[in-house]
C-alpha cells in the first residue's frame, strides 16, 4: 500500500485521516505460490498459498473524495470457499495488556522464563512457547 502523502509529492496533499492510503491491493489469503526455504524433509503444514487469482486494486480519487475499484478478479481458484472453512482459519492472538505488562516487568527484572510462563498460564490462561 502507498501512503497518500508519499504518492502526492507535488500535488495537493489530503489531510483527512480517512484517506491515509492512496492505493491498495487486496489479495486472497491463498494468493501466490509457496516457496519452500527449509532444508528439512517435512513440508510446512501452515502454508495455504495455491496461486489463487482473486485480487482487487483500489485507488483514491482525490477530486471525488472516494476510493475507486481500478480492476478486480473475483474468481477463486485451486481451493474451496465456504463459511465453514473460513471459520477454521487461524487468527492473530494478542496478549491481554495486563499479561503483557507482567511479562515485560518480569523479564526486565531477570525472572526465570519457566516460572514466568507458568504464572502467565495460571493467571491469564495463555500458553507461551519457550524460545528455541
Amino acid at each position: 500500500m502507498q501512503c497518500v502523502s508519499s504518492q502526492q509529492k507535488g500535488s495537493k496533499k489530503v489531510d483527512d485521516e480517512r484517506w491515509k492510503y492512496y492505493s491498495a491491493k487486496i489479495l486472497c489469503s491463498h494468493h501466490g505460490n509457496h516457496r519452500n526455504r527449509s532444508k528439512g524433509l517435512r513440508p510446512n503444514q501452515k502454508v495455504c498459498a495455491c496461486n489463487c487469482p482473486y485480487t482487487w486494486y483500489v485507488s483514491l480519487n482525490v477530486r471525488q473524495q472516494k476510493y475507486e475499484v481500478i480492476s478486480c478478479n473475483l474468481e477463486h481458484a485451486n481451493h474451496p470457499v465456504s463459511e465453514e472453512l473460513i471459520a477454521t482459519y487461524g487468527e492473530k492472538k494478542h496478549l491481554d495488556p495486563a499479561a503483557l505488562e507482567y511479562i515485560t516487568d518480569a523479564t526486565r527484572d531477570g525472572a526465570i522464563p519457566l516460572k514466568v510462563r507458568k504464572r502467565v498460564y495460571d493467571e491469564f490462561n495463555v500458553v507461551l512457547k519457550p524460545k528455541t
